[in-house]
């Protein structure tokens, strides 16, 4: 056995393994992560006019206002990342919910809000 070419075969091996373990870790990270959901009235299941759906980041500048759609389904892309979840409309108690987004993932969060009868203003 030529033990000269060892070195040679282990220095291919290793490069070989770096190449594709960045190009692994591009792939990963150029999917972004998808977050969706619906909101309706927990009363009667019915839809909102206006839900409004705050995304803010932990660990990042990313802070997102988006609204539901008038069959209260929203959706959102997101990269990876820590975040707060906050979701609301007048007359209604929020609901908040933190979630670890990775990438490529997809996290459904659906709610019913409720009425705040302790807040409302007769």
């Amino acid at each position: 056995m030529n033990f000269k070419i060892l070195p040679r075969l282990a220095m291919l091996f290793a490069l070989m393994l770096m190449t594709f373990n960045t190009s692994l870790a591009q792939q990963v990270k150029s999917e972004p992560a998808s977050l969706k959901g619906t909101v309706l009235n927990a009363i009667d299941g019915s839809t909102f006019k206006d839900v409004r759906i705050w995304i803010m980041g932990e660990f990042s500048d990313t802070s997102l206002e988006i609204h539901a759609d008038k069959t209260g389904h929203y959706e959102v892309q997101l990269p990876e990342g820590y975040y707060f979840i906050l979701i609301g409309t007048g007359g209604y108690i929020p609901v908040c919910k933190s979630i670890w987004v990775l990438p490529g993932q997809t996290i459904v969060f659906s709610v019913r809000l409720s009425p705040d009868h302790e807040n409302m203003i007769d």
